[in-house]
Protein backbone atom coordinates (compact mmCIF):
# COMPACT_ATOMS: atom_id res chain seq x y z
CA UNK A 1 0.00 0.00 0.00
CA UNK A 2 1.35 3.44 -0.87
CA UNK A 3 0.36 7.03 -1.37
CA UNK A 4 -0.04 8.32 -4.91
CA UNK A 5 0.37 11.98 -5.79
CA UNK A 6 1.02 13.56 -9.13
CA UNK A 7 4.78 13.60 -8.88
CA UNK A 8 6.95 13.70 -11.96
CA UNK A 9 7.91 10.05 -11.57
CA UNK A 10 4.69 8.64 -10.13
CA UNK A 11 1.35 10.18 -11.15
CA UNK A 12 -2.22 8.88 -11.12
CA UNK A 13 -2.06 7.96 -14.78
CA UNK A 14 0.76 5.53 -14.03
CA UNK A 15 -1.07 4.20 -10.97
CA UNK A 16 -4.28 3.54 -12.95
CA UNK A 17 -2.27 1.69 -15.59
CA UNK A 18 -0.74 -0.42 -12.83
CA UNK A 19 -4.18 -1.28 -11.42
CA UNK A 20 -5.50 -2.37 -14.81
CA UNK A 21 -2.40 -4.24 -15.94
CA UNK A 22 -3.22 -7.92 -16.38
CA UNK A 23 -6.68 -7.47 -14.82
CA UNK A 24 -9.41 -9.90 -15.83
CA UNK A 25 -12.20 -7.87 -14.23
CA UNK A 26 -12.15 -4.09 -13.99
CA UNK A 27 -14.48 -1.83 -12.02
CA UNK A 28 -14.34 1.96 -12.23
CA UNK A 29 -16.43 4.58 -10.43
CA UNK A 30 -15.75 8.29 -10.90
CA UNK A 31 -17.73 11.48 -10.42
CA UNK A 32 -16.43 13.29 -13.50
CA UNK A 33 -15.27 12.20 -16.95
CA UNK A 34 -13.69 14.61 -19.42
CA UNK A 35 -12.44 14.04 -22.94
CA UNK A 36 -8.75 13.98 -22.04
CA UNK A 37 -9.37 11.45 -19.29
CA UNK A 38 -11.56 9.37 -21.59
CA UNK A 39 -8.76 9.11 -24.14
CA UNK A 40 -6.24 8.10 -21.48
CA UNK A 41 -8.44 5.42 -19.91
CA UNK A 42 -9.85 4.37 -23.28
CA UNK A 43 -6.47 3.10 -24.49
CA UNK A 44 -5.96 1.10 -21.30
CA UNK A 45 -9.46 -0.39 -21.35
CA UNK A 46 -9.33 -1.29 -25.01
CA UNK A 47 -6.05 -3.13 -24.45
CA UNK A 48 -7.62 -5.19 -21.66
CA UNK A 49 -10.82 -5.84 -23.60
CA UNK A 50 -8.76 -7.31 -26.42
CA UNK A 51 -7.36 -9.72 -23.86
CA UNK A 52 -10.85 -10.80 -22.78
CA UNK A 53 -11.31 -8.68 -19.66
CA UNK A 54 -14.75 -7.70 -18.35
CA UNK A 55 -15.24 -4.05 -17.47
CA UNK A 56 -17.90 -2.06 -15.64
CA UNK A 57 -17.77 1.73 -15.30
CA UNK A 58 -20.08 3.95 -13.25
CA UNK A 59 -19.91 7.63 -14.20
CA UNK A 60 -21.34 10.64 -12.37
CA UNK A 61 -23.25 13.50 -13.96
CA UNK A 62 -23.59 15.97 -11.09
CA UNK A 63 -23.13 19.64 -12.01
CA UNK A 64 -22.87 18.55 -15.68
CA UNK A 65 -19.08 18.46 -15.50
CA UNK A 66 -18.89 15.10 -17.28
CA UNK A 67 -18.52 15.89 -20.98
CA UNK A 68 -20.74 14.33 -23.66
CA UNK A 69 -17.75 14.01 -26.02
CA UNK A 70 -15.93 11.97 -23.37
CA UNK A 71 -18.93 9.67 -22.99
CA UNK A 72 -19.17 9.32 -26.76
CA UNK A 73 -15.52 8.29 -26.94
CA UNK A 74 -15.98 5.46 -24.44
CA UNK A 75 -19.36 4.52 -25.89
CA UNK A 76 -17.67 3.89 -29.24
CA UNK A 77 -15.37 1.40 -27.50
CA UNK A 78 -18.32 -0.16 -25.69
CA UNK A 79 -20.08 -0.80 -29.00
CA UNK A 80 -17.11 -2.82 -30.19
CA UNK A 81 -16.77 -4.95 -27.07
CA UNK A 82 -19.76 -6.62 -25.46
CA UNK A 83 -17.82 -7.16 -22.23
CA UNK A 84 -17.72 -3.42 -21.56
CA UNK A 85 -20.66 -2.07 -19.52
CA UNK A 86 -21.09 1.64 -18.84
CA UNK A 87 -23.60 3.20 -16.47
CA UNK A 88 -24.48 6.88 -16.20
CA UNK A 89 -25.82 8.33 -12.94
CA UNK A 90 -29.34 9.69 -13.30
CA UNK A 91 -28.86 12.38 -10.67
CA UNK A 92 -32.06 11.47 -8.84
CA UNK A 93 -30.39 10.50 -5.57
CA UNK A 94 -27.36 11.66 -3.60
CA UNK A 95 -24.36 13.19 -5.37
CA UNK A 96 -22.23 10.45 -6.93
CA UNK A 97 -18.68 11.34 -5.98
CA UNK A 98 -16.31 8.32 -5.78
CA UNK A 99 -12.94 8.00 -7.51
CA UNK A 100 -12.16 4.29 -7.48
CA UNK A 101 -10.30 2.00 -9.88
CA UNK A 102 -10.24 -1.75 -9.24
CA UNK A 103 -8.48 -4.48 -11.19
CA UNK A 104 -8.99 -8.16 -10.37
CA UNK A 105 -6.86 -11.04 -11.50
CA UNK A 106 -6.71 -14.59 -10.20
CA UNK A 107 -6.06 -14.45 -6.47
CA UNK A 108 -5.26 -10.72 -6.37
CA UNK A 109 -6.98 -7.34 -6.31
CA UNK A 110 -5.35 -3.99 -7.05
CA UNK A 111 -7.16 -0.75 -6.33
CA UNK A 112 -6.59 2.98 -6.47
CA UNK A 113 -8.96 4.97 -4.26
CA UNK A 114 -8.71 8.67 -3.57
CA UNK A 115 -9.39 12.01 -5.23
CA UNK A 116 -8.60 11.59 -8.93
CA UNK A 117 -11.43 11.72 -11.46
CA UNK A 118 -11.03 10.76 -15.11
CA UNK A 119 -9.66 14.07 -16.34
CA UNK A 120 -6.25 14.88 -17.74
CA UNK A 121 -5.48 17.21 -14.85
CA UNK A 122 -6.54 14.73 -12.17
CA UNK A 123 -4.46 11.95 -13.70
CA UNK A 124 -1.33 14.01 -14.32
CA UNK A 125 -0.95 17.50 -12.83
CA UNK A 126 -3.60 18.36 -10.24
CA UNK A 127 -2.91 18.20 -6.53
CA UNK A 128 -4.43 14.81 -5.82
CA UNK A 129 -3.98 12.18 -3.11
CA UNK A 130 -4.95 8.52 -3.45
CA UNK A 131 -4.05 5.15 -1.94
CA UNK A 132 -2.76 2.37 -4.17
CA UNK A 133 -3.22 -1.04 -2.60
CA UNK A 134 -2.82 -4.70 -3.53
CA UNK A 135 -4.64 -7.38 -1.52
CA UNK A 136 -5.53 -11.03 -1.87
CA UNK A 137 -8.94 -11.86 -3.31
CA UNK A 138 -10.10 -13.35 0.01
CA UNK A 139 -9.32 -10.25 2.08
CA UNK A 140 -11.98 -7.94 3.49
CA UNK A 141 -11.13 -5.00 1.22
CA UNK A 142 -11.65 -7.18 -1.84
CA UNK A 143 -15.05 -8.27 -0.55
CA UNK A 144 -16.07 -4.73 0.39
CA UNK A 145 -15.21 -3.40 -3.07
CA UNK A 146 -17.22 -6.15 -4.74
CA UNK A 147 -20.26 -5.36 -2.57
CA UNK A 148 -19.91 -1.62 -3.24
CA UNK A 149 -20.00 -2.00 -7.01
CA UNK A 150 -22.88 -4.49 -6.77
CA UNK A 151 -24.79 -1.86 -4.78
CA UNK A 152 -24.17 0.72 -7.53
CA UNK A 153 -25.59 -1.67 -10.09
CA UNK A 154 -28.69 -2.49 -8.04
CA UNK A 155 -29.38 0.99 -6.64
CA UNK A 156 -31.59 2.24 -9.47
CA UNK A 157 -29.43 5.37 -9.63
CA UNK A 158 -27.87 4.56 -13.02
CA UNK A 159 -28.86 4.06 -16.64
CA UNK A 160 -26.86 1.89 -18.97
CA UNK A 161 -25.22 4.22 -21.46
CA UNK A 162 -26.43 4.05 -25.05
CA UNK A 163 -27.03 6.59 -27.82
CA UNK A 164 -30.42 7.63 -26.44
CA UNK A 165 -29.17 8.18 -22.89
CA UNK A 166 -26.15 10.05 -24.22
CA UNK A 167 -28.33 12.28 -26.40
CA UNK A 168 -30.57 13.19 -23.48
CA UNK A 169 -27.61 13.99 -21.28
CA UNK A 170 -25.91 16.01 -24.05
CA UNK A 171 -29.03 18.19 -24.39
CA UNK A 172 -29.13 18.94 -20.67
CA UNK A 173 -25.37 19.50 -20.63
CA UNK A 174 -25.68 22.07 -23.43
CA UNK A 175 -28.27 24.04 -21.47
CA UNK A 176 -26.15 23.84 -18.33
CA UNK A 177 -23.06 25.07 -20.19
CA UNK A 178 -24.96 28.06 -21.57
CA UNK A 179 -26.17 29.02 -18.11
CA UNK A 180 -22.72 28.41 -16.62
CA UNK A 181 -21.04 30.71 -19.13
CA UNK A 182 -23.63 33.39 -18.44
CA UNK A 183 -23.11 33.10 -14.68
CA UNK A 184 -19.32 33.10 -15.03
CA UNK A 185 -19.48 36.29 -17.08
CA UNK A 186 -21.73 37.94 -14.52
CA UNK A 187 -19.38 36.91 -11.72
CA UNK A 188 -16.36 38.14 -13.67
CA UNK A 189 -18.03 41.49 -14.32
CA UNK A 190 -19.03 41.73 -10.67
CA UNK A 191 -15.53 40.95 -9.43
CA UNK A 192 -14.04 43.44 -11.89
CA UNK A 193 -16.29 46.15 -10.45
CA UNK A 194 -15.10 45.46 -6.93
CA UNK A 195 -11.90 46.82 -5.51
CA UNK A 196 -9.21 44.16 -5.26
CA UNK A 197 -7.51 44.50 -1.88
CA UNK A 198 -4.51 42.63 -3.25
CA UNK A 199 -3.73 45.72 -5.34
CA UNK A 200 -3.26 47.94 -2.29
CA UNK A 201 0.45 47.20 -1.96
CA UNK A 202 0.94 48.12 -5.60
CA UNK A 203 -0.87 51.41 -5.12
CA UNK A 204 1.20 52.11 -2.02
CA UNK A 205 4.42 51.54 -3.94
CA UNK A 206 3.23 53.87 -6.70
CA UNK A 207 2.33 56.53 -4.17
CA UNK A 208 5.68 56.31 -2.39
CA UNK A 209 7.50 56.66 -5.71
CA UNK A 210 5.50 59.76 -6.68
CA UNK A 211 6.92 62.87 -4.99
CA UNK A 212 4.11 65.03 -6.32
CA UNK A 213 1.42 62.83 -4.76
CA UNK A 214 3.25 62.67 -1.44
CA UNK A 215 3.62 66.43 -1.40
CA UNK A 216 -0.07 66.87 -2.25
CA UNK A 217 -1.13 64.55 0.58
CA UNK A 218 1.10 66.39 3.04
CA UNK A 219 -0.52 69.68 1.97
CA UNK A 220 -4.03 68.21 2.38
CA UNK A 221 -3.15 67.12 5.89
CA UNK A 222 -1.83 70.57 6.77
CA UNK A 223 -4.85 72.24 5.19
CA UNK A 224 -7.18 69.97 7.14
CA UNK A 225 -5.65 71.08 10.43
CA UNK A 226 -5.86 74.72 9.40
CA UNK A 227 -9.45 74.25 8.25
CA UNK A 228 -10.48 72.90 11.64
CA UNK A 229 -9.16 76.04 13.30
CA UNK A 230 -11.00 78.25 10.81
CA UNK A 231 -14.19 76.27 11.36
CA UNK A 232 -13.77 76.84 15.08
CA UNK A 233 -13.66 80.59 14.51
CA UNK A 234 -16.81 80.40 12.37
CA UNK A 235 -18.57 78.28 14.99
CA UNK A 236 -17.77 80.85 17.68
CA UNK A 237 -19.66 83.48 15.67
CA UNK A 238 -22.83 81.54 16.31
CA UNK A 239 -22.63 82.35 20.01
CA UNK A 240 -23.05 86.09 19.43
CA UNK A 241 -26.53 87.53 20.21
CA UNK A 242 -26.52 89.34 16.87
CA UNK A 243 -24.36 89.36 13.76
CA UNK A 244 -22.68 92.72 13.29
CA UNK A 245 -21.24 94.06 10.06
CA UNK A 246 -17.75 93.38 11.38
CA UNK A 247 -18.64 89.79 12.29
CA UNK A 248 -20.18 89.29 8.86
CA UNK A 249 -16.87 90.41 7.37
CA UNK A 250 -14.95 87.98 9.61
CA UNK A 251 -17.30 85.20 8.57
CA UNK A 252 -16.87 85.96 4.86
CA UNK A 253 -13.08 86.11 5.25
CA UNK A 254 -12.88 82.79 7.05
CA UNK A 255 -15.33 81.10 4.71
CA UNK A 256 -13.31 82.29 1.73
CA UNK A 257 -10.21 80.75 3.29
CA UNK A 258 -12.07 77.47 3.35
CA UNK A 259 -13.62 77.43 -0.11
CA UNK A 260 -11.93 79.94 -2.38
CA UNK A 261 -8.91 79.20 -4.56
CA UNK A 262 -8.45 82.85 -5.51
CA UNK A 263 -5.63 84.90 -4.08
CA UNK A 264 -5.11 85.66 -1.26
CA UNK A 265 -7.32 82.92 0.17
CA UNK A 266 -6.01 79.54 1.32
CA UNK A 267 -8.60 77.12 -0.18
CA UNK A 268 -8.41 74.79 2.82
CA UNK A 269 -11.43 72.76 1.75
CA UNK A 270 -10.65 70.88 -1.44
CA UNK A 271 -14.09 69.55 -2.45
CA UNK A 272 -17.67 68.99 -1.35
CA UNK A 273 -21.17 70.25 -2.09
CA UNK A 274 -21.30 72.82 0.68
CA UNK A 275 -17.90 74.19 -0.36
CA UNK A 276 -19.31 75.24 -3.74
CA UNK A 277 -22.06 77.42 -2.26
CA UNK A 278 -19.99 80.15 -0.64
CA UNK A 279 -21.98 83.15 -1.85
CA UNK A 280 -25.18 81.84 -0.29
CA UNK A 281 -23.34 81.15 2.96
CA UNK A 282 -22.17 84.74 3.21
CA UNK A 283 -25.78 85.90 2.95
CA UNK A 284 -26.91 83.85 5.93
CA UNK A 285 -23.82 83.58 8.17
CA UNK A 286 -25.67 82.73 11.40
CA UNK A 287 -27.26 79.63 9.87
CA UNK A 288 -23.96 78.53 8.34
CA UNK A 289 -21.97 79.15 11.49
CA UNK A 290 -23.74 76.17 13.01
CA UNK A 291 -22.37 74.02 10.22
CA UNK A 292 -18.93 74.31 11.80
CA UNK A 293 -19.44 72.53 15.13
CA UNK A 294 -16.75 72.33 17.71
CA UNK A 295 -14.49 69.41 16.87
CA UNK A 296 -15.93 66.04 17.86
CA UNK A 297 -19.04 67.31 19.63
CA UNK A 298 -21.70 66.21 17.15
CA UNK A 299 -22.08 62.44 16.69
CA UNK A 300 -23.09 62.75 13.04
CA UNK A 301 -20.22 65.07 12.11
CA UNK A 302 -18.14 63.99 9.14
CA UNK A 303 -14.83 65.05 7.60
CA UNK A 304 -13.88 68.65 8.39
CA UNK A 305 -16.71 68.77 10.96
CA UNK A 306 -19.49 69.22 8.40
CA UNK A 307 -22.75 67.41 9.02
CA UNK A 308 -25.23 66.25 6.43
CA UNK A 309 -27.83 68.49 8.05
CA UNK A 310 -25.88 71.55 6.93
CA UNK A 311 -26.20 70.82 3.21
CA UNK A 312 -29.23 72.54 1.67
Amino acid sequence: MRLIQNKASDDHRTAVAHVLEGAEQISIAVAFLKEGGARIIGLLLEARLKQGAKIEAFLGTDFYITEPRALAHLLAIKKRFGAFEMFLANGKTATFHPKSYVGRSEGQVRCLIGSANLTTGALTTNDEISILATVNSDEQLSSDLKVTFADFRESGSFQELDDLVLGQYASRHKDAERLRRKLEKELEDNFAAQFDLRRLNGFLRQYRADKTERSALAKRRTDRDKALKVQQLIADLGNAPRISKEMRSVFAENLSNLISSREPYQHLWHSGDIHRRGRRHSIIPRRRSHCSPRAGRQPNSRQNGVTSRCVS
